[in-house]
């Protein structure tokens, strides 16, 4: 048994149609005058697939009769409609996809970009309920414009041209993986506001933004550039890659919290209040950069050139790793904390400027370990304005380069005992009394102890 069933609608409503204008030639053209332009998408002649024990969508009214709503009942778990016309809804008019069940899928093929006007309605029901996954491909990308009505259990907008509709309607496959894996970007998004613009370019460009609350994403990927905004409220964001450029978060009126992001060109992740990022990472150039107009945290951090960590007004945390080609800087006027089991800053020494840095202007610094490599080893700057802890700093290009590490101790120490140790016994260890900030050590390790 095949998992699939394939359909191909002939073309019953052009043959209504010609019965209905077939009265008269003045009731023809009465109609033709009366009838707005139908931008809506029409099932005629589409190529359908369905899953297997699944049945051909049932469409009404015929877009003749109510010209600007279209209804598609939908029965089978996933439905594949290729639509000959396109799918374009303009304003004042709508298309209902109406589900058997919630974790139902129909993914919808158009050659031309998918568009959905301001005041244009695409909704999903299971029963009375929103509901139902509606799904979107195009080689040409896609333009949901603020204004527009998207209620469903989910959306995901792909651009791409090689999906097999065969493997998508196969239950035994993951729907979301054989749609990914034949698109280079892609929007998925449970919820799309009237205040949100949702653009895929013809190349790869994608846009993600809300003008008023709040934006949550499960997926934003873009062969381009790729951006997510909201300019009035927090981004939450599951994953956001660009394969091919630079990705851009900005919350403008509260938190951005994003697991996953990775830009070829370069990361920014910006928040008016905290910025949390789980893994963040360039892959071909650029820099990492993450600030919270209170705090900022990182659990995992690599960039190509600069990784910048930066909290305006409050604190400065990175839980792991934070790796840069060039420099690692984190700052805070609060706390920088670095000193987790796993934490570590890293310069990987590969142009001029490399350096480690983790300063703050009002708190402390405890920094775990710290350390700079490669041709163009720099300092390790531990700077705090209330104390400042740094197990160990090394510098493995130290034999060859003569670049001293950089231990900042603050002019008053937390404690009459507090001390610098080193692991070089010709240099004994320094005292308090004698300590001013900086303090420059020329050695492979530095340890202090409160």
């Amino acid at each position: 048994m095949t998992p699939y069933a394939e359909i191909k609608l002939p073309a019953l409503r052009r043959r209504r149609r010609d019965v209905l204008l077939g009265g008269s030639a003045l009731c023809g053209a009465v109609m033709l005058l009366a009838q707005p332009a139908q931008s809506l998408p029409d099932p005629t002649g589409a190529d359908i697939k369905v899953s297997v024990g699944g049945l051909v969508p049932v469409f009404t009214p015929s877009p003749v009769v109510l010209p600007t709503a279209l209804g598609v009942e939908l029965k089978a778990a996933r439905t594949v409609i290729n639509w000959t016309t396109g799918f374009a809804v303009g304003a004042g008019e709508s298309v209902n996809f109406k589900f058997l069940t919630g974790s139902d899928i129909v993914l919808n093929k158009s050659t031309s970009a998918v568009t959905v006007a301001a005041g244009g309605s695409v909704t999903g029901t299971v029963g009375l309920l929103t509901g139902g996954n509606i799904w979107f491909y195009s080689p040409n990308g896609v333009l949901i414009a603020p204004g527009a009505t998207m209620t469903a259990g989910n959306f995901v907008f792909g651009r791409g041209v090689a999906i097999d509709d065969l493997m998508f309607v196969d239950l035994a496959k993951d729907a979301l993986t054989v749609l990914r894996s034949a698109s280079d970007s892609l929007i998925q998004i449970d919820t799309l506001s009237s205040a949100t613009t949702a653009t895929i370019s013809a190349t790869g460009d994608v846009v993600l933004s809300a003008a008023t609350g709040d934006l949550n994403a499960t997926v934003v990927l873009g062969a381009g550039a790729t951006s997510v905004t909201a300019t009035t409220g927090s981004v939450t964001l599951g994953e956001v890659t660009s394969t091919g450029g630079a990705v851009t978060v900005k919350a403008l009126g509260g938190a951005a919290g994003v697991t996953t992001a990775v830009g070829a060109t370069g990361l920014l992740v910006s928040a008016s209040t905290t910025a949390t990022v789980i893994l963040a990472k360039t892959t071909v150039s650029g820099d990492v950069s993450v600030t919270g107009g209170t705090s900022a945290s990182v659990t995992t951090g690599d960039a190509i050139r600069d990784l910048m960590v930066n909290g305006v007004t409050g604190g400065a945390t990175v839980l792991g790793h934070a790796s840069a080609g060039r420099a690692v800087e984190i700052k805070a006027a609060g706390n920088v904390e670095a000193a987790g089991v796993g934490a570590e800053l890293t310069s990987q020494g590969l142009v001029t400027g490399a350096h480690v840095l983790a300063q703050s202007t009002g708190g402390s610094v405890n920094v775990r370990l710290s350390s700079t490599k490669g041709t163009f080893t720099g300092d390790v700057t531990i700077d705090g304005s209330t104390g400042a802890t740094l197990v160990s700093a090394t510098s493995t290009a130290w034999s060859a380069v003569a670049t001293p590490v950089t231990l900042a101790i603050p002019a008053l120490p937390l404690t009459t005992t507090s001390r610098v140790e080193v692991a070089d016994p010709r240099v004994a260890p320094v005292e308090p009394s004698m300590v001013t900030s900086p303090v420059k050590v020329p050695l492979v390790e530095l340890k202090r102890t409160l």
